[in-house]
């Protein structure tokens, strides 16, 4: 331990004069340092936000963004399809050391670049083209991949993906980022891939493929239909298969995960289920129309689901995933699953949707009203502009108590 901090403690004494100069050059040009934590794959996606933003001339003229990758690389693809598009500096420890230097001489956010800026960065996806693009080498080989996996060259795919610890406890054990040591505060957010037979299955009598997505998982994922590929566990697994695959898809269906953020940022619809916090669908997420589900929250001692004013009461609006851990804890409250004929009921409307065959039952907009109402007279300043994001018609109809 001693060791570690001396040569942490070399490293400022080292970088500070760089540090200095970058301050002392703030007049003539400012430099901002763009922290993309590639350990996970969502935030690796989203630097596409960051280039999307900066494509349409919102990023500032008299600033140099340097843009680093703190290792470990969570997908090699990604990355190599950042570098083509944007400078990405070496020595991202250095680099990170110096950023570090800077805070503590200029305690302000003004060398600072965030790669998602504001709650409304997604939206850019909404007003400009993909900025990450596969090479024509890339392409071909996404093909061949097609055709290797069992798909036709005509195929329409799904991915689906559940959430599960698997990831976070065998990459990242020891992690700084992990509370008290472990990643256990997050598993309210975790659900079985069993609870997505039905879906599958309904995806399968529509003609769509269906791909199980996932680098690493707790369970496999089995089906007897040749159309339902358990691609987390296939022998062609790969970084460049993930991203081509969850690029390509028709739609996204599963968890908030970060793994859904490829599909995003390449445009494709994506629809959580399972979705433990239910205000991010008014704030960041308000722009997606496609349908969503929440998870229900259970009272303990009231042996009642909440309704959602109920939830607001209770703080479990709450984003963060420790504080929403604990806040479940204190109200002795538990978050139930989705259902699997929910996940298929919300599947179903989400294909008719996007094929233009759903026909909006006016009992359902008012229910769909009266829940967004809710959810801007509870929820927080910026929620109170409309947005397009729908939660499940069937499951609002079922569980009108949300309501109050």
């Amino acid at each position: 331990m001693f060791a570690r901090k001396f040569v942490v403690g070399l490293g400022f004494v080292a970088t500070a004069p760089i540090a200095m100069l970058i301050i002392v050059l703030r007049p003539l040009i400012q430099i901002k340092f763009v922290r993309v934590g590639a350990s996970r794959i969502g935030e690796l996606a989203l630097v596409e936000l960051y280039l999307s933003w900066k494509s349409v001339g919102l990023r500032e003229a008299r600033s140099w963004d340097l843009v680093y990758l703190v290792p470990p690389i969570s997908n090699t693809q990604l990355a190599v399809m950042i570098k083509r598009h944007t400078t990405v500096a070496p020595f991202p420890s250095a680099i990170h050391t110096i950023y570090r230097c800077i805070r503590i001489f200029n305690q302000s956010q003004f060398h600072t670049t965030r790669i998602m800026g504001d709650g409304n960065s997604f939206s850019v996806i909404t007003r400009r083209s993909t900025q990450l693009m596969f090479s024509p080498a890339e392409l071909r080989r996404g093909m061949q991949l097609l055709k290797e996996i069992g798909l036709p060259p005509e195929a329409r795919w799904v991915c689906i993906h559940n959430r599960d610890q698997e990831y976070l406890s065998r990459t990242l054990p020891e992690s700084d980022h992990a509370f008290g040591g472990s990643w256990s505060y997050h598993k309210y957010r975790n659900f079985p891939v069993g609870d997505l037979r039905l879906a599958s299955e309904e995806l399968v009598k529509r003609g769509y493929f269906v791909l199980r997505m996932g680098s690493m998982v707790a369970e496999p994922f089995r089906a007897d239909n040749p159309m339902v590929v358990d691609y987390s566990s296939h022998r062609l697994r790969s970084d460049f298969a993930d991203i081509y695959l969850l690029a390509n898809c028709e739609l996204y269906l599963g968890s908030d995960s970060g793994i859904f953020s490829v599909p995003a940022v390449f445009r494709k619809p994506f629809a959580f289920v399972n979705s433990a916090n239910f205000e991010i669908h008014a704030t960041t997420y308000n722009w997606n129309p496609t349908p969503f589900l929440i998870k229900r929250a259970y009272h303990r001692s009231k042996q009642r689901f909440l309704c959602l004013q109920e939830m607001y009461m209770a703080g479990l609006n709450e984003i963060d995933g420790v504080k929403f851990d604990n806040l479940c804890k204190i109200n002795n409250v538990e978050m139930v699953n989705n259902t699997p004929d929910e996940i298929r009921d919300v599947l179903t409307e989400i294909i008719d949707r996007i094929n233009g065959n759903w026909h909006p039952d006016p009992v359902d907009e008012k229910l769909q009203s009266c829940f967004w109402g809710t959810i801007r007279r509870y929820g927080h300043s910026s929620n109170k502009t409309d947005g397009q994001a729908r939660i499940g018609a069937s499951f609002l109809r079922t569980h009108q108590y949300l309501l109050g």
